[in-house]
């Protein structure tokens, strides 16, 4: 929950401060999208928060809406993430695409919630990827599950929501 806050107090000056040191906030934010799990991240957060705070139900319709959204690329571009290598992005240390947890509803004040993950990791680990541009580093895939399906949501969130992952 602090990621999200911290992340959205953190855009929120941000937007306020450009012109009066951008450059130095703009390079602070970059450690939020150094690598791909982050971006991919960062790419569905941002789809979140231009569309109602509801998640995409696809990779297709989440790329062809950052793809044409003028927003969208300003503010990705602003935490160092281009558009136009989306794909690039998408793909987790072990070469296979991220899968994402599809169709979350989320406001800008909800706990950081889990979005992406690897399918096989690397060296043992399997990276999950949480709003906000936090990564967990999971040992097994029952940790991955255990993310996925407990962390930051309540029992009553679970039903209500429901998000499928993608297969």
């Amino acid at each position: 929950m602090e990621n999200m806050r911290y992340l959205t107090f953190a855009l929120l000056t941000c937007f306020f401060l450009v012109g009066c040191g951008g450059d130095s906030i703009k390079s602070e934010l970059s450690k939020y999208s150094e690598e791909n799990i982050q971006k991919a991240t960062l790419l569905y957060t941002c789809y979140v928060s231009l569309n109602q705070y509801r998640g995409p139900d696809s990779v297709e319709q989440m790329t062809k809406f950052l793809e044409s959204s003028d927003e969208a690329k300003k503010r990705l571009d602003f935490m160092g993430v281009d558009v136009a290598k989306v794909d690039d992005y998408l793909i987790g240390r072990d070469g296979e695409p991220f899968k994402f947890i599809w169709g979350l509803n989320k406001t800008p004040l909800s706990p950081a919630y889990p979005v992406c993950y690897e399918q096989i990791g690397v060296d043992g680990t399997i990276q999950v990827g949480i709003s906000g541009g936090k990564v967990h580093d999971c040992d097994s895939e029952e940790e991955v599950k255990k993310i996925i399906e407990q962390e930051n949501y309540t029992a009553e969130e679970q039903e209500k929501y429901s998000p499928g992952v993608s297969e």
